[in-house]
């Protein structure tokens, strides 16, 4: 199978360090966070890696080459002008013609991949989505006001819980008759046009870990954590881990 891996963004939430190096080199450990992602998708059966570069998509190149020494084979798709997070798909149509995985270079997740591809296949989905719950705490206290400006309720802080998407989706070729070629496309708006179109979007719930590496916090404690996040994502056995 293949994967397409988004590695053009900015990284704006993570600077300084993503002033001389992009998003998905940033280190957790010893190792760039792509390579732990590459790792991590090789061992479980993919194949091949469509990188779809941006901003210094000229370093990414470079530090991976063709993949050989990763054992597993590395192509590149560069965007002249920023796309969104689905408009790539469309300049590499003719390099996805199965099942394939699209995914965000910044996101480790600790994900039964088989489990996966089993449940989007016996669904017949045109799209899986992985998502996984969370809670979020807003910081201030919520009023409920009726027409006439009157205050009705009052809650102190609330804790609201939303399924959240985490930058992972298995895809038929199906999808592609929904992508442009070279037009700007976010990929909730390329769902909303599958689900408007009457086609089968499934989610997937994740129950294990999930860092999104554009987030500063989660960055954090994936470098204070880096050891116990490789055995998470059952990479201890094939990264180094001394110290």
């Amino acid at each position: 199978m293949k994967a397409v891996m988004m590695v053009g963004g900015k990284g704006t939430r993570l600077r300084p360090y993503s002033y001389v190096l992009p998003k998905p080199m940033v280190p957790v450990g010893k190792y760039p966070v792509l390579e732990i992602a590459i790792m991590q998708l090789k061992k479980n059966g993919i194949e091949e890696i469509i990188f779809s570069l941006g901003y210094m998509g000229h370093l990414i190149r470079s530090f991976f080459g063709d993949g050989d020494r990763f054992g597993v084979k590395f192509t590149y798709s560069e965007e002249k002008e920023f796309l969104g997070t689905a408009g790539h798909l469309g300049l590499v149509k003719d390099k996805l013609t199965d099942t394939f995985l699209v995914m965000n270079g910044d996101v480790l997740a600790a994900i039964d991949f088989e489990d996966l591809l089993r449940k989007h296949k016996e669904s017949k989905a045109t799209v899986t989505a992985v998502v996984q719950k969370q809670r979020n705490t807003l910081q201030y206290g919520v009023v409920t006001i009726a027409n006439d400006g009157r205050i009705m309720d009052y809650i102190e802080k609330p804790t609201q819980e939303s399924d959240a998407t985490i930058g992972m989706y298995l895809m038929e070729p199906k999808v592609l008759d929904y992508v442009e070629y070279n037009k700007f496309l976010d990929m909730p708006a390329l769902i909303m046009k599958l689900v408007n179109a009457g086609e089968l979007v499934q989610s997937y719930q994740l129950k294990g870990t999930w860092l999104h590496l554009s987030r500063a916090g989660d960055f954090e404690k994936a470098n204070e954590n880096w050891k116990d996040v490789m055995k998470e994502l059952k990479l201890d056995d094939v990264l180094d881990m001394s110290d």
